[in-house]
């Protein structure tokens, strides 16, 4: 019986540092997940920031074509 209760002290310590170890890599982990979401969502406002350039400047190359076709009607 001794021996049985030796080996539960043992494994309840296992268990401990077990969990002690799951513990700091989820923290570890959820801290780089929410770096990559921040990357992430930079990113994303990048590229749109990209788009509505783009749009703008297709915009503005439109407005100048349809000024010079309207001058050249004149």
């Amino acid at each position: 019986m001794k021996q049985h209760e030796n080996d539960v002290r043992k494994n309840v310590k296992v268990i401990n540092s077990v969990k002690e170890e799951l513990h700091h890599l989820h923290t570890q982990l959820k801290a780089e997940l929410k770096t990559e979401s921040a990357v992430i969502a930079y990113l994303l406002k990048i590229h749109q920031d990209f788009e509505d350039t783009i749009t703008f400047k297709q915009h503005r190359q439109y407005i100048r074509a349809s000024q010079e076709m309207h001058n050249a009607k004149v």
